[in-house]
């Protein structure tokens, strides 16, 4: 299939389906590949090491018919890494041919691996990338070269991107590759993937702005096209210098050194670049996002218009050091990188006053200090154990407006916070700093005090709001897990039950069950914390009236709510038939017939189910398990039996009682029949002497 093919747009239409098949067929098995879809095979034993991209690993692939023209690559998503489904489609309606082709998309069953994987399928771009990892980071290119291979192609997809609002976050010479190459220089350059991992997890900090690049990488979430610009920046800059002024250090270090020098001079280093190349870079590489320069001040430049030079960003230093752990600091900036690390060091610092002294006195900040001030109280409020933890994240963005969310060794941005913890649900790990963060005050201190223009304050207030309140109801479907997809729209369900497949949607879950039936591999109960939080996020209808039954703990509510849901998700959904879940479900009915009085009715019903347990349909078995009349019928005959049984036992108690005293037992009453019947007996001969008395006047 070639670029601008109609066939493609078909294919793009139906990719959703195309890798949703499950286990591999005969065909596949039979074949030295893999089935994607219908049309397109993946080689897991030919690596593709050169597309290999934040652990994913990347195969080659190809089309079965072989008419769709071109080698293809699949790049195969590992486990822990949530990849960027949700805006793939963007990507795939991109016609640029700086970027690589984005083909199909969607899960397949992973045989290495034994599970289902999310995967994407580009077209190979045979090449190979501009820079291998390990390699120094100074390429030394010719400002020309640099022109003609990377500025106006790369400025031609970024504009691709601007139209479809879509932020790459992983614009780095290790993701360009050369094709078609002499000896020395490509080409062409093609930008690689960006859809297989969380947004900007795979870009070294040195790529990123400042203030993303002190977040975790899994913290950073989504940026802006000023970030992009930024990496586009650093890129052209590692192309053009001779020699790499930060060879060395660590991240960490890097980011110092931008900060304490500015971005520009810190990656550039002793290099002098000459021409129209330097104010490019200069407008790119601004620490300030509001005066870094646009896709449209940079095309302007492409086409020869002088821009005004741009004031440099310089960060205030102070007239003398401020010493933390040995290490002296004259930017505040640099001082709340450092300081969270020595939570102890804070304290002191707040306790003798020191910090506000060397703000008002060395830095001569006063309004900085007023925040630090303010900083200090909020932190005091509620005190408790938790109390240097706080002070120490609160301090760091009073000193820092632009810092991330630091606490308890987590660096995350705001938008950032979702996937951080989607990736500590992944991998084990522990899941107390990102209660601490949402029940605390940590993170209205954060906003309160954070000067990032992308954040909506009012609409990040109610968010967390909704989180604080799941977490205090730790009920199926609240708790931390209904945060964790309220924060993190694009995690799919991470229920264990469901750990071996790719749960993307609502109806996706009912396909896994379905599979898992199949295998005899049935939980013991379908629907659990996780599953049921992923719903609510989802389409709450789905399951917000199953919520209350849920929660009971009776297996027969609990049963019967799981077909309710079962039933809305198939409604609401179109979903195919699940055959393999509804004999499952329905062989453990039983509970569900119990909660019916009448024999009968529950003979009728189960007979009704059981006709219908292959059908694979839980629309009708939950109309069978909820129909009104035979509900209503049963009811009506439980609540008279009930009323039967009470005035008999009423009528028995009366009984007993009389029983107790044998003696006496029945005598009162024979004489109360007695007076009754000798009173009628009485009335009769009365009346017979007055009917003769009268007959014998007459």
């Amino acid at each position: 299939m070639s670029d601008g093919d109609d066939t493609r747009d078909k294919t793009l239409s139906s990719q959703k389906e195309d890798g949703k098949k499950g286990k591999p067929s005969a065909q596949s098995s039979a074949a030295r590949g893999v089935l994607f879809g219908e049309s397109i095979e993946v080689f897991p034993d030919t690596p593709l090491k050169q597309y290999d991209i934040h652990g994913n690993k990347a195969y080659s692939a190809a089309y079965l018919d072989d008419t769709g023209g071109g080698a293809l690559v699949a790049i195969v998503c590992e486990k822990e890494n949530i990849p960027r489904s949700h805006v793939a489609y963007l990507v795939a309606k991109m016609n640029d041919p700086h970027l690589m082709a984005l083909v199909r998309y969607g899960t397949m069953y992973w045989p290495p691996a034994h599970q289902e994987r999310y995967v994407f399928i580009y077209r190979d771009p045979m090449g190979k990338p501009l820079l291998q990892s390990g390699q120094p980071l100074a390429m030394g290119w010719k400002s020309e070269d640099v022109m003609d291979l990377i500025v106006e192609p790369m400025v031609s997809a970024l504009q691709e991107f601007k139209n479809k609002d879509f932020v790459h976050g992983a614009i780095r010479p290790h993701n360009m590759y050369g094709v078609m190459g002499g000896d020395s220089l490509p080409k062409a350059v093609i930008l690689g993937d960006c859809l297989s991992a969380p947004a900007s997890s795979s870009q070294p900090s040195l790529f990123e702005p400042i203030d993303r690049a002190l977040s975790d990488a899994i913290g950073r979430g989504v940026g802006t096209q000023v970030d992009d610009l930024y990496s586009f920046g650093i890129s052209l800059a590692v192309m053009l210098r001779a020699r790499d002024p930060l060879e060395g250090l660590n991240a960490r270090d890097v980011t110092r050194k931008k900060m304490e020098m500015g971005s520009y001079s810190a990656v550039t280093g002793q290099d002098r670049f000459k021409g129209e190349i330097l104010e490019l870079l200069r407008g790119l590489l601004h620490d300030d996002p509001g005066q870094r320069w646009t896709l449209e001040e940079v095309q302007t430049w492409l086409d020869g218009r002088r821009l005004s030079p741009k004031q440099a960003f310089a960060r205030k230093k102070a007239a003398r050091p401020f010493i933390v752990a040995g290490q002296k600091h004259f930017i505040a900036s640099v001082l709340a990188m450092d300081l969270v690390d020595y939570p102890e060091e804070a304290k002191r610092v707040v306790e003798d006053d020191s910090l506000l002294q060397w703000l008002r006195r060395a830095l001569d900040d006063e309004e900085l200090a007023d925040r630090v001030e303010k900083a200090i109280a909020v932190s005091q409020e509620g005190g408790g154990p938790g109390y240097t933890a706080r002070l120490t994240s609160n301090l760091s963005v009073a000193l820092d407006a632009f810092s991330p969310i630091r606490y308890k060794g987590l660096h995350i941005s705001y938008n950032g916070l979702g996937l951080s913890m989607a990736d500590a649900f992944l991998r084990g790990n522990d899941l107390g700093p990102f209660v601490e963060i949402i029940t605390s005050n940590v993170i209205a201190a954060w906003l309160s005090f954070s000067e990032n223009p992308n954040i909506d304050k009012s609409g990040s207030y109610t968010r967390f709001e909704k989180c604080r309140r799941f977490i205090r109801n730790q009920k199926v479907g609240d708790g931390l897990e209904r945060c964790l997809y309220l924060l993190c729209s694009q995690a799919p369900c991470l229920s264990e039950t469901v750990a071996d497949y790719y749960v993307e949607e609502p109806h996706d879950l009912l396909h896994a069950y379905d599979d898992l039936c199949q295998r005899k591999k049935a939980p013991s109960m379908f629907l659990d914390r996780h599953s049921v939080a992923f719903l609510m996020e989802r389409d709450s209808k789905m399951v917000e009236t199953c919520l209350y039954d849920l929660n009971v703990g009776d297996d027969s509510r609990v049963l019967y709510a799981n077909v309710k849901c079962f039933a809305l998700i198939q409604q609401r959904t179109k979903c195919k038939k699940v055959p393999a879940l509804s004999r499952c479900m329905c062989e453990r009915m039983e509970p569900v017939y119990q909660r019916f009085h009448d024999r009968a009715t529950r003979d009728s019903m189960k007979k009704n189910v059981e006709a219908l347990k292959d059908s694979g349909d839980f629309r009708k078995i939950f109309a069978v398990l909820s129909d009104v009349r035979s509900i209503d019928k049963d009811m009506k005959a439980y609540k008279a039996a009930v009323y039967e049984f009470k005035r008999l036992r009423s009528e028995a108690e009366l009984l007993d009682k009389r029983l107790e005293h044998k003696d006496t037992f029945g005598v009162q009453a024979g004489r109360d029949w007695a007076a009754i019947i000798s009173t009628i007996v009485s009335i009769f001969i009365i009346a017979a002497y007055v009917l003769l008395f009268l007959s014998g006047l007459s």
